[in-house]
């Protein structure tokens, strides 16, 4: 077990190398490399003529996928067997190379500083890669090299972030992941994407270096409530051109079943429907798998209650039957098992996870959103517990940014970043897995940070990666509004917070409202008006600063633009009343009844924004424009708890 000593340790020699990455390079790369320029090398920025880009021979002749992703670059890109040398001053040079010894990416270090462990060698083997940027007399040199095709791909990607227009840095770099799976997961209740976004999806996962993709809507009639419907081949056929194109961007397509509901554990019929639905699915070329009963009572149906004493008793009888059909299918299937009681804080009064850990086949991985449903916080020991009940690392699938039901009609987005999970956990549990809202390009923001997170958690700051996620999908020039609008709807499940800043805006106007000591009035009123006057602005900054990544963002998100605006509307209204009013005790009653009428409005919508920040100001202003008694501040009533 790691002590509390070398996680520190870890912690301080890990920012120490780091530091040398924040200084020396300027561009925004996500997810943070583990090592950039790590002995200080200064960075100089190159100039690219992209009619002069040449590939080696051996990258031209390497993993189609790679080449392809070289070829999104430089398109014009041509092919040479000439050394950097023989080029025409002003040329770049790509070579992108498979190596044999891990000692020539530069891992010996790292694994001095993080205690290698089997897992986490294979992970860098598989997934790691250097990249070289220098300039030779004239000329750009770009080397990759990696263990495999996957992680040449990962060099190509970070490439694709560090040419920006006619420019790259020079640079020397290692990089690799801390978890070796990091994945969307489509699993939330509301409708399901739709085909377009789930590849839109899929395609964009790559750029940020996920390696999982796993397909589990609940609301999917055919995963859950009618899961004996066979598939159509329209139907087969859309799940291998999903297969397809994550294979393409050496992404693992995965998909659940979520029988539960109405599964007749005894019932050969129900063993065989669901085995020829596998059978349809890994026909496909799915090799990723999942039976799912999450959600679902520990009852036994009618028909199984003369032969198993226990729910447990006949899931597991069921499941154990069950993978040995699925590998005698395909041997090299991965199959996860979602039991009913998925997080932690159930386990020690649960006899039912007792005896999944001591007689579910070992070979399933099992799935866990760690101490509770949405856990603030999720930590080693969170994972140590919940493994000691069932008998294996766990598979955590994070229930952030997910908010269910939550469609362009109302509800709270999660625009905040990933928080509250611990740097080591990757040594405790064998993947990772991030549930998304149903709004998929909405989704993307927190997506980036938790990429951030998943691939080096020991350089992971929630609110710098919150910046550069916005950074990197908007772009440094234009990423203020989004980040702005972000801070307004940055409260979740997992953070109870929201708009801290116009929070204490709101609360300074009040004290110096009532005359409190060091509260200037006049100071107070100004700075709040700011936030207001922008509010009711934020959709024309958001469109005049938008580009084709947060073009979807907005489109998803016209509701929340919308209710801001109100309330930024109603907002510069109450100031301008109570301004008069604290003057000279007079109250415009036109501008009372705009008022009235405007928060009414804002109230109608069911989008949540700012949380209850706007509405008690409002109320509150509204009671004292009219001389009412002052209400109680109201709190926010999510689906867990009052916040």
């Amino acid at each position: 077990m790691e002590t509390k000593s070398v996680k520190i340790f870890t912690q301080i020699v890990i920012t120490i190398l780091g530091l040398f990455s924040s200084i020396c390079h300027g561009y925004v790369l996500m997810p943070t490399p583990q090592w950039i320029n790590p002995l200080g090398i200064e960075e100089k920025i190159l100039q690219i003529d992209k009619g002069k880009v040449f590939l080696s021979k051996e990258t031209t002749e390497g993993d189609p996928i790679v080449l392809k992703a070289l070829r999104e670059i430089f398109p014009a890109a041509n092919l040479t067997d000439k050394e950097i040398e023989a080029l025409p001053t002003g040329s770049t040079l790509v070579k992108n190379k498979i190596v044999s010894d891990e000692s020539d990416l530069t891992y010996t270090i790292t694994c001095s500083i993080l205690s290698c462990d089997d897992t986490l060698r294979e992970t860098m083997k598989m997934q790691g890669y250097s990249l070289d940027i220098k300039d030779v007399d004239g000329r750009n040199l770009i080397t990759i090299q990696a263990m495999t095709p996957m992680g040449q791909f990962y060099g190509v990607k970070t490439l694709k972030q560090l040419v920006v227009g006619e420019t790259i840095p020079t640079i020397v770099m290692t990089d690799f992941p801390l978890f070796m799976g990091r994945g969307v997961l489509e699993g939330f209740y509301g409708e399901p994407w739709d085909k377009a976004k789930r590849k839109e999806m899929i395609r964009w996962m790559s750029d940020y270096k996920f390696d999982i993709f796993m397909y589990a809507p609940k609301d999917d009639n055919k995963l859950r409530f009618s899961w004996r419907m066979p598939y159509t081949k329209k139907e087969l056929d859309e799940i291998k051109e999903l297969y397809e194109l994550a294979k393409e961007n050496f992404v693992e397509y995965c998909w659940a079943l979520s029988p539960g509901m109405s599964l007749n554990f005894a019932r050969d019929k129900d063993f065989e429907i669901a085995l020829k639905k596998f059978r349809s699915v890994m026909e496909q070329g799915v090799k990723c798998l999942a039976i799912a009963f999450d959600d679902t009572n520990l009852a036994l149906t009618p028909y199984d209650r003369d032969k198993y004493k226990t729910y447990w008793e006949g899931q597991v009888d069921f499941a154990n039957r069950f993978i040995e059909e699925l590998l005698k299918i395909n041997p090299e299937a991965n199959i996860a098992f979602v039991p009913n009681d998925y997080w932690g804080n159930l386990a020690p009064t649960s006899e039912y996870l007792r005896y999944i850990g001591r007689h579910l086949d070992k070979r399933y991985r099992i799935g866990w959103t760690g101490d509770k449903i949405i856990p603030e916080t999720v930590t080693p020991s969170d994972a140590q517990f919940y493994e000691f009940f069932i008998g294996r690392q766990p598979l955590l699938g994070d229930n952030y940014p997910v908010t269910d039901s939550i469609t362009t009609a109302g509800g709270r987005i999660s625009f905040g970043p990933l928080r509250g999970r611990d740097a080591s956990l990757y040594r405790y549990i064998h993947s990772y897995v991030a549930n998304a809202m149903p709004l998929p390009f909405a989704s993307k923001p927190a997506y980036v940070t938790i990429a951030d997170y998943a691939w080096n958690p020991y350089r992971y700051d929630a609110e710098t990666a919150w910046v550069n996620a916005w950074k990197s999908l908007a772009g440094e020039k234009n990423y203020e509004p989004f980040y702005f609008f972000a801070q307004q709807n940055a409260s979740s499940f997992i953070w109870e917070y929201e708009a801290m800043e116009l929070t204490e805006a709101t609360r300074a106007f009040w004290m110096a409202y009532e005359k409190k000591p060091d509260y200037d009035f006049a100071a107070s009123a100004a700075a709040l008006r700011k936030f207001f006057q922008r509010f009711s602005t934020i959709g024309d900054e958001l469109d005049a600063a938008k580009n084709q990544e947060t073009e979807g963002i907005i489109d998803e998100i016209k509701l929340w633009i919308d209710k801001l605006e109100l309330y930024g509307q109603a907002g510069l209204i109450s100031v301008d009343l109570l301004e008069a009013k604290f003057r000279d005790g007079a109250v415009d009653q036109e501008k009372l009844k705009q008022l009235e009428q405007i928060s009414d409005e804002a109230a109608k919508s069911k989008a949540v924004v700012t949380k209850m920040v706007m509405k008690n100001h409002l109320d509150r202003a509204l009671a004292v424009l009219k001389d009412l008694p002052v209400p109680e501040p109201e709190k926010f009533q999510s689906i867990m708890k009052q916040e």
